[in-house]
């Protein structure tokens, strides 16, 4: 037979105007991060003349972007947040009744970090011309969030 541990007391929320905000109960508790990216620099992952394909079709902020000929594929360079927006305005919506369902696959082996709308990756300040390359297992790189 095994014993119940009896209910743990509730903390008690400071009144208010005393002991100054009170923190939200159900925060988030996030795992470590799986790389220290405290030392490393930003490169901007955005630029002029990154488009290569023809001026026709070409969507500000989303360079290359393209179709594959016959199936609901498409690609692009790392959008700008502006960009993002632009291609998701593209893509096949569907109906109210039968919506289209998109997945957004980011290619990258590395993090991408968006600051003012424009992307940019983290590099070794050593090697800022090279990708990082992170050899961590999946569940790990599931550690690296996302912040607005």
């Amino acid at each position: 037979m095994s014993e119940e541990k009896p209910a743990e007391p509730a903390a008690e929320a400071a009144p208010e105007g005393e002991g100054g905000e009170q923190l939200e109960e159900d925060a988030e508790v996030l795992n470590p991060p799986c790389i220290d990216l405290t030392d490393y620099k930003l490169k901007i992952d955005h630029f002029d003349q990154m488009h290569v394909l023809e001026e026709e079709g070409k969507l500000e902020g989303a360079e290359n972007f393209r179709q594959v000929s016959g199936f609901p594929v498409f690609g692009t360079a790392q959008p700008t947040e502006e960009g993002f927006l632009r291609v998701l305005d593209k893509l096949p919506k569907g109906t109210e009744e039968k919506p289209v369902k998109t997945i957004w696959y980011n290619m990258r082996q590395e993090p991408v970090i968006y600051v003012n709308g424009i992307p940019y990756a983290p590099r070794n300040p050593e090697k800022m011309h090279e990708n990082l390359e992170l050899n961590e297992p999946v569940y790990n790189l599931g550690c690296m969030r996302t912040w607005s």
